[in-house]
């Protein structure tokens, strides 16, 4: 089982030495892959004017999620039962359905963290220079702290936080600073867009006893 995602809070805070607030969003289009702790998973994030796309390889399961980072609604496509399915969700509801990296993901961290960060040195990660900062506070309704790398441009290259107890992180291992197509933030052409008791009911009817 997919477990709960939140990569994008930590992504924008170059340009704020301390500020509790979610993180100011990227400034620049870009895709980026990284691999997250302590689970292993490859998680890939692209970024276009304020909508995130964040897809999560997590032991076989795939999932993705459509981010407009100036709302509270986001989109979670996946297969189940070889059916594309896409649901539409409150913004929690989609970092919980989306699952690497806990607090360390910057889907949360740009939208839901309550923070400060405190520059604390320079790194080079993927071949990018970026700012270390110390991260503390809030991610959701959890207490966070750790640190986090961020590009001049607000691009997230690394995060370890720690949430509930529990070690999080992730770091790039490519990222590509280019103009992102479009399409890709959008749901795909003839995939319905339902709700949740909508797709249940899908379910339930395509494969008579699920969820019970």
């Amino acid at each position: 089982m997919i477990r709960p995602v939140s990569v994008a809070a930590i992504l924008a805070c170059a340009a704020l030495p301390a500020a509790a607030d979610p993180m100011p969003l990227p400034r620049v289009d870009y895709r980026a892959n990284y691999v997250t702790q302590p689970d292993g998973d490859h998680l890939t994030v692209a970024h276009r004017d304020g909508r995130l796309r964040v897809e999560i390889d997590h032991r076989g399961q795939r999932a993705t999620g459509l981010m407009n980072l100036h709302s509270d609604r986001m989109t979670v496509m996946m297969a189940q039962g070889g059916l594309p399915v896409a649901m539409e969700l409150s913004l929690s509801q989609g970092l919980a359905r989306l699952g690497a990296a806990g607090a360390a993901n910057p889907g949360s961290l740009m939208t839901q963290a309550d923070v400060t960060l405190t520059p604390a040195g320079r790194d080079v990660i993927a071949g990018l220079p970026c700012t270390r900062y110390r991260v503390a506070g809030r991610a959701g309704n959890q207490p966070v702290d750790g640190h986090a790398c961020l590009t001049a441009d607000n691009v997230l290259l690394a995060a370890d936080l720690i949430e509930q107890g529990r070690p999080y992180g992730l770091r790039a291992t490519a990222v590509r600073i280019a103009l992102q197509d479009p399409a890709d933030f959008r749901v795909p052409d003839g995939v319905a867009v339902m709700n949740m008791d909508q797709v249940m009911q899908m379910l339930g009817t395509a494969f008579p006893g699920f969820g019970q």
